[in-house]
């Protein structure tokens, strides 16, 4: 399969916000000391991004 330049601009957009998100929610568990879930989340986040 093969991505138009276009269609790769808005995989890697959509992917950094899904990622950005994952980094967002791990402040808020790393606060509510939620350790094993901010955990989770960063993976995400790198897997993600």
């Amino acid at each position: 399969m093969t991505l138009l330049i276009e269609e790769r601009e808005i995989m890697i957009k959509y992917r950094s916000e899904q990622a950005d998100e994952a980094f967002e929610e791990t402040k808020f568990l790393i606060e509510h000391e939620k350790f094993n879930l901010a955990v989770n989340r960063i993976y995400y986040g790198m897997f993600y991004i």
